[in-house]
Formats: C-alpha cells, structure tokens, sequence
C-alpha cells in the first residue's frame, strides 16, 4: 500500500490509523461473530486507552480486542514493547479477553540471506513470535493476532470497506482509471462479441443482481412488498372479526373457533411484518430467522363455504374466501422477496450461448453509468482455484498500469 497516500484529513497519522482500523475491526467483528454480538464500543483514547481503541464484548462474556500501532517503519525492540505493554494493560483492565488484534501499517521483514552467506534471524517476524510465545506461556487462552499491511489492505477491498478505502485513500486512483480502463479494455476485446447493448434488456440477471447488491429499485420493491402483504394480511384480520360477530349456531362452534384463533395468528403476523418493514427502511438485512414462524391458519375456505351462514352473509364470507385461496401463494412469494442473498457470491448457470456473460456486462454497464459500485470484470480462464479476490484485483491493477491484456 502506498501510505504516501494515506489520507488523515487533519488528524494526526497515528489517529487516523486507528480511526480507520477501528472501523475495519467493527465491519470484520460483525461478520466474523453476527448475532453473537452482545456490546461493541470504540474506547476514548484520552488518558490511556486501556489496551484497546475499540472491543466487542459476546454473550459468552468473552471480549475481543483491537490495538493499532502507527509503525510506518522498521520495527526495533522499543516498539514491540510498546506492544506489550498495551496488552497487558488490555487484559488487566479486561481479564474477559479472549482474542488481541494487533495492527500494524507494514508487513514484517523476514528470514533472509545477508554478507557472507549468513541468514538474518533478529527480523521483525522473529520478534513478533518470541513475543505471542511469551504472552501465551502467561495467557495460553488468548489468542494473538496481527493484521500487517496485506492483511488491511486485503479488508479494504472487501465490498463493506469500499467506502473506507476512498475516505481514507480519495488521493488514489486505483479505484477509477485502472479499473475503468479494465472494463473498456474487456469490452474491447474477449467480451466484445458478446454484448450488444442495444439488444440487451433487464430481466433475471438484473434483479438478482439488485437484490444481492441492496440497489435502491431492490429495497422499494421489498418495502413495497412489506405493505403490500401487510394490507393484506390486515384485510383478512378486519373480515375473520366481521364474521366473528355473527350469531354461529352451536354445531358451528368449531368454525367459530377457529376463526378466533386465526385473528390472534393474524395479530401476531401483523407485528412481525411490521418489524420487517422496519428493517427494510434502515437497510438492514433479512434473515431466515425472521421467519422461524411458520404462516399457518386454522381455517380454509372450504369450511367457510359449508357454514350455513354463508348463503345469508354471502359478501362477509365472500370477502374472506378471496383472500384465503391466495395467501399462502401471496406469502411464500413475499418470504422469498425479503429474504436477503447473505452469501458473499452469486453464480448464474446456463448453456453456452444463453446471455449470461451479456448480461453481467450490461449489469456493470450499468452500475459504472450510475456511479452506484465499482465492479471489476475479469475473465474466469485467466485465473486459478484458489486465488484471492485481492490477488485478482492485484493483477488487474497491475495490468492496467503496465498496459497488459
């Protein structure tokens, strides 16, 4: 990384390091330990900062750590004292630590050949080890972790860090030409034949890819869902109390009930759906979890049309029917809208020749023109199992600067 570039908007470098560590610390947290999560808290750094500038307590009671050093430099023994330091005032003032992150803006230096064929062993690496080993002879439960230059670097190019990377780098263009320049040198080439963009109209790929992205036209078309069913649902609860007023004859008691039950059911599902709702406004996810509530009513519309009060108040029961004999249909397509594509990939299959790759670079199209992501079209075949989303973003860069197909 070049922190030449590294942007501290006024603050001081070693502030802004932590800032932005503490906000890579938050994300990563968050996805590593999900619902896990009890209390997080950034720690105010005036006075000492207790070993730690932000900590995430779980609802095992154990907490896990974070420490940022700004050590642009080679490392001598002082600051991995420093180091040490800062740790043990950490589980001094924590003893329910259980996990110690270390940042540091550099990548060690390791073993390597000097004068006279002799092999560098006092390195950075060295030093780093000698001191988990002695840390883990007191504190064999906690668990030491470094997170140098490639591993922030690698959390920066993660998708819920992109914004981070151009806060805290706005001076670097990685983000615009080399990646624009890969795009126009894509469709300029191997996928030049494959997208036509006048032939191109959106369908699956276009909403599958709004909905795993969180497009804005993906969240209005859940929101709206959310107040579509819960119309719906409301309209079934105001007629099921409508009907529950008639006078059942006593061999229909069993109907009554029911349709008792299925208010309260009704009730319940309003306030869930409501939650949701909410959720979907504030941008957040929906899991499976919401659901763990199976939508299951009492009553079907067959019942309804054998009471024999249904002749007499056709249009009560009428009204019910016609919502019944869609609902189930009604909800399924409304738990499948709402639930979120949480996974981190998306893979579209189909036959040779069937529009996949047209689409996806329309897609990109599209989201570079709108200015809403920053998508890095790459070709499967130039790559191999096992490499890294920062090793194919890597050479990509890098082949951009360097003018390589």
């Amino acid at each position: 990384m070049d922190w030449t570039k590294f942007n501290n908007h006024g603050e001081s470098p070693n502030h802004a390091f932590e800032v932005m560590c503490n906000i890579l610390f938050k994300c990563w947290l968050k996805k590593e330990y999900k619902d896990n999560i009890s209390h997080f808290a950034f720690v105010n750094g005036s006075g000492g900062d207790g070993g730690v500038e932000a900590y995430g307590l779980l609802k095992s009671g154990e907490i896990i750590g974070v420490q940022s050093k700004w050590f642009p430099q080679k490392m001598e023994a002082s600051q991995f004292k420093q180091i040490e330091n800062s740790f043990y005032t950490a589980i001094k003032v924590r003893p329910e630590l259980k996990r110690y992150i270390v940042c540091i803006p550099r990548d060690f230096t390791s073993k390597k050949m000097v004068k006279n064929n002799q092999v560098a062993r006092d390195t950075e690496e060295s030093k780093w080890i000698n001191l988990c080993e002695n840390i883990n002879k007191e504190y064999p439960d906690v668990v030491i972790e470094l997170w140098d230059e490639t591993s922030i670097q690698e959390k920066l190019c993660l998708p819920e860090t992109q914004g981070c990377y151009r806060y805290w780098f706005e001076c670097s263009d990685v983000f615009e030409t080399e990646i624009l320049t890969s795009y126009q040198r894509a469709i300029n080439s191997w996928a030049k034949t494959k997208y036509i963009p006048d032939l191109y109209s959106t369908g699956y790929i276009h909403d599958k890819l709004s909905s795993f992205t969180g497009s804005f036209e993906a969240t209005k078309k859940k929101y709206d869902m959310t107040q579509n069913i819960y119309a719906i649902v409301q309209k079934l609860k105001r007629a099921y109390e409508d009907i529950l007023r008639l006078q059942f004859p006593e061999n229909e008691k069993a109907l009554f009930e029911k349709v008792k039950s299925d208010i309260s059911v009704l009730g319940e599902w309003l306030c869930i759906i409501r939650e949701i709702g909410s959720l979907v406004a504030s941008g957040s996810d929906i899991e499976r979890e919401n659901f763990e509530k199976k939508f299951e009513l009492n009553c079907d519309s067959s019942e309804l049309k054998d009471s024999s009060l249904h002749f007499s108040y056709y249009n009560h029961f009428h009204e019910v029917e016609s919502i019944l004999d869609n609902i189930e249909d009604d909800f399924e397509q409304f738990k499948r809208c709402m639930i979120s594509d949480s996974h981190n990939k998306i893979i579209f299959l189909g036959n040779q020749g069937t529009g996949k790759t047209a689409g996806i670079v329309s897609e990109i199209d599209l989201m570079l023109q709108d200015k809403s992501f920053l998508p890095v079209l790459v070709q499967a075949k130039d790559y191999r199992k096992g490499d890294s989303w920062l090793s194919i973003l890597t050479r990509t860069i890098v082949y951009q600067r360097h003018g390589v197909n």
